[in-house]
């Protein structure tokens, strides 16, 4: 039963990252199994994964080639111990040892470039942290320079991506004020008598009801939901006609406002440090918010 559990979960984790972005989307997914004893089995991919596995996983080094347009990347997971200790007919326990558990890295600067890379390539959502961390080495094994002037360059390449920010999130920000503010301004315009009254004497001049007619607020929201009415149930149906149209733009693969901001902020940054490379640069502008 050991063996078939890690059987199984590392096939789903190689075909998996068979399948991502980045170095590994142009791994080989066909993946076979050949069984040597029933105290380790061998997983490989075609193209050059290999990894031992037994009661106590001792896994040396993971080898990935993956061949890009002009160029062979080799990406080596290193020494990772995985401690099975799988649920046996002694009533053993599954789960990590303590040694594991405190030699788990909870800084991405504490990471191997090999784990870095794969976090970075993930897309959904992308994690930023993780392409910064990358950013960062690239820049220092192309300026020879420590990982302190490094982040000291880095800094540089985050204020120029954050330059115009405040400019870009304006329609942003007028469209939070005005939903809040409406959104709250519209209990006292549909409930509140002397709000109503207020409002009808500057912009409707429709006729009062009685004062018998305005005793509670359900008779005073019956009488301005009068005017009311029209103006948010257009706003409402124009609004979801923007959101219908925003979707059709996506399904036709073309960038709404936010993406076509972010790339072309990711161009410029780019155009700026050309001397580093671009799809790394790219990868973080691209993970980087607008504010």
């Amino acid at each position: 039963k050991t063996h078939q559990y890690y059987k199984k979960t590392m096939l789903q984790v190689l075909k998996k990252s068979a399948g991502s972005n980045g170095l590994m989307k142009k791994c080989t997914s066909r993946v076979y199994v050949k069984c040597f004893s029933p105290a380790a089995t061998t997983l490989s991919i075609n193209n050059g994964i290999g990894l031992g596995i037994n009661n106590n996983v001792d896994v040396n080094s993971i080898d990935i080639n993956s061949k890009t347009n002009n160029s062979k990347t080799n990406l080596s997971l290193q020494r990772n111990t995985f401690s099975s200790q799988a649920t046996q007919a002694s009533g053993e326990q599954r789960g990590p040892s303590l040694d594991l558990a405190k030699s788990m890295k909870t800084k991405y600067e504490e990471m191997d470039n090999a784990h870095l890379v794969i976090m970075a390539n993930m897309d959904s959502p992308p994690i930023k942290g993780a392409r910064e961390e990358v950013l960062k080495r690239h820049i220092m094994s192309i300026d020879e320079v420590d990982y302190e002037t490094a982040c000291n360059t880095f800094k540089k390449i985050e204020a120029r991506n954050k330059e115009y920010s405040s400019i870009v999130t304006m329609p942003y920000k007028i469209g939070i004020f005005m939903g809040v503010t409406g959104g709250f301004a519209s209990f006292p315009l549909c409930f509140d008598l002397n709000t109503a009254r207020w409002f009808n004497e500057h912009f409707v001049t429709t006729d009062v009801p009685e004062v018998h007619d305005l005793e509670t607020v359900l008779e005073v929201g019956s009488w301005t939901w009068n005017w009311m009415e029209p103006p948010l149930g257009q706003i409402s149906f124009f609004l979801l006609c923007l959101q219908f149209s925003r979707a059709q733009i996506q399904n036709l693969g073309l960038r709404p406002y936010t993406e076509m901001i972010k790339s072309k902020r990711a161009q410029r940054v780019c155009s700026e440090f050309a001397m580093y490379d671009e799809e790394i640069i790219t990868a973080y502008s691209l993970s980087d918010g607008l504010k």
